[in-house]
């Protein structure tokens, strides 16, 4: 998950959530981008460690992954989002 969605869950801005990952405070890893990203497992230990709520529903709900394939309408190797694997 991203800074952001850390960041909306705790009510706290996202350069919180950047301080927490840079000292060491809640666990993540670096995309060759440069981005952040944070493992629930990893995001709920932490919620956990400072005392934080745990909101069991979102833990528990898998998102839906969205795939993107060809389109037949479209030149030049566009893709488009078709729908969502279940």
């Amino acid at each position: 998950m991203t800074p952001e969605v850390v960041a909306q869950y705790c009510q706290v801005s996202k350069v919180t959530v950047l301080n927490w990952i840079k000292t060491g405070k809640l666990e993540a890893f670096r995309l060759p981008s440069g981005h952040y990203r944070i493992e629930k497992e990893d995001f709920r230990d932490f919620l956990d460690r400072y005392d934080m709520p745990i909101r069991e529903q979102f833990f528990e709900s898998e998102p839906k992954k969205q795939y993107a394939r060809q389109s037949p309408f479209c030149k030049g190797g566009s893709r488009r989002i078709w729908g969502t694997e279940g």
